[in-house]
């Protein structure tokens, strides 16, 4: 018997709604799989990028126990936790099927340190605050002055009275780390835009003048570095770049009398010119 279009066509109904109701059965049978089954409970954390955060750290930060479905970890909670660290900056979690989970972490740990409220807060060098201390002897950062900070969020950006002073600062700094400088530097001195200067580590006074022209000056002065035999005393002046030089500060004047005028004039030593230089021997213009 022939059967009709309306047969035909209820039929061919059927067909689809069988095969929709086996997909959905395939799909539910796939899911139940991967979210049920231990062949998918997480047995590793990979951690990648942090150099001075402890991998522990950041595993236990993540609260991921090797019973955590991979499939029940939400990437965005993960990522927020992270961020949450305040020496990391940036985070990415990725799934690797079928028991691990990727962590790359981009960092920026503590480095400089400056006066808020009646202790300190140390930053990274991008402005972000890091933490709140009350004794600076244990903590092996660069002292930043001339900051005049509002409001101290931890794991943000600072607030400052003059966010174009700031602005400056942290454009400074920025060079500094690019020329991997900072890990010589013991402070920086902001105090005034038109003498900034900073200190290394071994005591070598560095003089920029205005901040003006940072990147070029910093440079010069990457370039000078080597050749100076840098001790307590020593300076380099990079007022103006190409004729920058370096040379001895004046000692300390050790008469009672003068003793509480000596520093001044050791610094004021500093920024006396090239005549002072031809009297210590030690011209190296540029």
């Amino acid at each position: 018997m022939t059967k009709t279009k309306t047969q035909k066509k209820k039929a061919k109904q059927k067909k689809g709604t069988r095969r929709v109701l086996f997909l959905l059965l395939l799909i539910a049978a796939i899911i139940s799989i991967c979210l049920f089954t231990p062949f998918f409970n997480i047995k590793h954390i990979e951690v990648t990028g942090n150099q001075t955060i402890a991998t522990e750290r950041i595993t236990e930060t993540t609260a991921i126990t090797p019973q955590t479905n991979i499939f029940k970890v939400n990437k965005r909670k993960l990522r927020r936790q992270l961020l949450a660290i305040p020496e990391i900056e940036d985070a990415r979690v990725r799934r690797k099927l079928p028991a691990t989970i990727k962590v790359n972490v981009m960092e920026t740990p503590a480095v400089l340190y400056a006066p808020y409220l009646t202790g300190y807060v140390s930053l990274s060098y991008t402005g972000r605050a890091i933490s709140l201390f009350d004794d600076i002897s244990d903590q092996n950062l660069i002292e930043l002055t001339g900051l005049e900070i509002k409001n101290v969020d931890i794991c943000k950006k600072i607030s400052v009275q003059d966010t174009v002073k700031f602005d400056i600062i942290l454009e400074a700094i920025g060079i500094l780390h690019e020329k991997n400088l900072l890990g010589e530097i013991r402070s920086c001195h902001f105090d005034n835009l038109t003498d900034f200067h900073i200190y290394l580590t071994d005591g070598t006074k560095i003089m920029f003048g205005k901040t003006e022209d940072l990147a070029y000056k910093i440079s010069v002065l990457d370039t000078i570095l080597p050749m100076v035999n840098r001790t307590e005393g020593v300076y380099i002046d990079v007022t103006t770049p190409s004729r920058a030089f370096y040379g001895t500060l004046p000692a300390p004047s050790t008469e009672p009398e003068e003793e509480q005028t000596g520093e001044e004039t050791a610094e004021s030593g500093g920024e006396e010119t090239e005549a002072q230089e031809e009297n210590a021997e030690t011209n190296d213009e540029e």
